[in-house]
């Protein structure tokens, strides 16, 4: 496996993004790691720098600015192609993702290795406590209703897929959490769209990879979990962070999916008047329903 260079992007989680890489170096395998510290704005760097310093297969390496996930994922991987001649496949990680065993990796190279027209592969995901979420794994490039209806309801996302082999199925996009792709094919569609900041990368890859002819691949019976268990007393903290930054990824989503509809959709003018006029009325419904929480709580 030393020819697989795994990115793992941290914001501000050195905790999650330690334990997530620990996990990896338990495997005993001689794939490379490459942590990026995307611009934390607390001591993330210099900790999880202490941590991993006398591995030699973990590379840290920060950014000095928060440009976004796609703009950091991409900075760990020209890293990765600068530093290590042997890198051809790339995978991308959130610090928040946990695999229970090497299988997933192995069985994701040999669908590279099995699909040479493949040019991302990802798998099932399912919660932290055990609970796959359709909607999240898998979905289709959204079409011109639900461009514009449902840039925030990932679980009303539209969703096929057409078996191609035993447990291997060609779908449109896979969860950008975690997936695999030849060095060659990511860097001939782009990497990540750095135009973005936060949501809709993977509608992005997915289109450019249908652009391209090349397949996207999920398989089905391999998963990995995505967002670690928190305790009780993390919950409702993570309840509060929840409702206080809801707007923020309203926003952040609202603006992706602005870029998506501009660069790759006919008719783009009466999509993003819609999409506007959507995006204020979600605005509206969060504003209410964080104002009932405070007046229930004033009582």
């Amino acid at each position: 496996m030393n020819n697989l260079a795994i990115i793992v992007l941290n914001y501000n989680s050195y905790l999650e993004t330690i334990d997530c890489v620990r996990k990896l170096i338990g495997f005993c395998e001689d794939f490379k790691i490459v942590i990026v510290d995307n611009g934390s704005t607390n001591d993330s760097y210099k900790i999880i720098s202490n941590e991993f310093q006398h591995y030699t297969n973990v590379s840290v390496i920060e950014s000095y600015e928060n440009g976004g996930y796609g703009k950091g994922n991409n900075f760990g991987c020209r890293y990765a192609v600068a530093h290590y001649s042997d890198v051809d496949t790339l995978a991308i990680m959130n610090p928040d993702v946990r695999l229970e065993s090497i299988e997933i990796i192995n069985n994701m190279l040999k669908a590279l290795h099995d699909n040479p027209g493949c040019a991302i592969v990802g798998a099932s995901t399912i919660s932290s406590d055990g609970v796959f979420i359709p909607g999240y794994s898998i979905w289709n490039i959204p079409n011109d209703k639900e461009v514009v209806m449902n840039y925030a309801t990932p679980s009303k996302r539209s969703r096929s897929c057409k078996m191609i082999s035993n447990g291997v199925a060609a779908v449109d996009c896979v969860l950008g959490a975690f997936f695999m792709t030849p060095l060659n094919k990511f860097v001939e569609l782009g990497m990540f769209d750095e135009n973005m900041y936060l949501y809709n990368e993977e509608n992005v890859l997915g289109i450019k990879c249908k652009q391209k002819g090349y397949s996207v691949l999920w398989l089905i019976n391999d998963y990995y979990i995505h967002g670690t268990s928190k305790n009780k007393n993390e919950k409702k903290v993570n309840k509060l962070k929840k409702n206080i930054n809801m707007q923020k990824r309203m926003h952040a989503s609202y603006i992706s999916r602005r870029y998506l509809i501009r660069k790759f959709y006919r008719n783009k003018t009466l999509k993003l008047l819609f999409l506007d006029f959507v995006y204020a009325i979600y605005i509206v419904a969060i504003t209410l329903k964080l104002i009932q929480k405070d007046i229930k709580q004033l009582k």
